[in-house]
């Protein structure tokens, strides 16, 4: 009689064991990942880059050497951004990289009236104008610098995300779906090795160049945040959490795009080809 107790307790601890991780790695649901782009910001952000290219383009025209020639470029490479496309990209990724349960722990926090103040603010970066903004906040800088604590907060924040490194891979691979896509001749095309090379290189300067500029818009996007918020906000990428969390949004953008790199290397290749 207890041999067949002891079978039993077994068979149900097996049974539970298997019905919690059913739970535990049960696919997120489609509404989920629409309430986690939107409280992440991912959604907004990925909505808001064809009219910052197209700010961004406004401006270089000022400079440019052939406005004519620029102009129809950036034509091409804002075309080159299929919306639809990039939202079902990060959309699937993200969906297919966490399981319920954890997705249930982001969007509880994500919901916090601390984090959607954090999260507002961050959705600064995707005006338009936000170049603008930021530099007029320069001098508001330099005449109030920065204390001890805030730089250390912010400091702590771009470490604990992995941010430098995070957004130099995104560059890179823009830049290296771009090179490895164009539509060249044989003769003109370049050597795998070659292209790994101007990506290190590439890699090498942006590296020493983005630590800098991330802590200096940092100041800007976080200036009505407080250092110990940041400092709390900064821990939590610190967890297992947080750091699925990062993992989901750069692998997801990551991945919409290296889509959209190769999206335009087909888009500028065509145009280069009828000059």
């Amino acid at each position: 009689m207890r041999k067949n107790i002891s079978i039993f307790s077994l068979l149900a601890y097996l049974l539970l064991a298997c019905c919690q991780s059913a739970i535990a790695n049960s696919k997120v649901s489609d509404d989920d990942v629409y309430v986690y782009l939107n409280l992440s910001g991912a959604q907004k952000a990925l909505s808001a880059i064809p009219s910052q290219l197209h700010a961004m383009g406004q401006q270089m025209q000022l400079t440019a050497k052939n406005p004519a020639e620029s102009q129809k470029a950036l034509e091409q490479i804002i075309a080159s951004w299929d919306q639809d496309q990039i939202d079902r990209i990060v959309f699937d990724h993200i969906k297919n990289n966490i399981n319920a349960t954890d997705m249930a722990k982001l969007l509880n926090w994500l919901n916090t009236d601390k984090i959607r103040r954090i999260k507002l603010a961050e959705e600064q970066s995707s005006d338009a104008n936000f170049e603008q903004m930021f530099i007029a906040y320069i001098p508001t800088l330099r005449e109030t610098p920065p204390s001890a604590t805030r730089i250390a907060a912010v400091r702590d924040f771009i470490e604990s995300t992995n941010a430098v490194e995070h957004t130099v891979d995104m560059v890179a691979g823009i830049s290296r779906g771009l090179i490895e896509n164009m539509q060249v001749s044989d003769e003109e095309k370049p050597s795998q090795q070659m292209i790994d090379e101007q990506i290190g290189q590439l890699r090498t300067v942006m590296s020493a160049q983005m630590e800098q500029q991330l802590i200096m818009v940092s100041y800007f996007l976080y200036r009505d945040i407080s250092d110990a918020e940041l400092t709390d906000y900064a821990d939590f990428y610190k967890k297992a959490l947080g750091k699925k969390d990062i993992d989901l949004i750069y692998g997801s953008v990551g991945e919409g795009l290296a889509f959209w790199a190769k999206n335009m290397a087909t888009k500028l290749s065509s145009q280069f080809a009828d000059r």
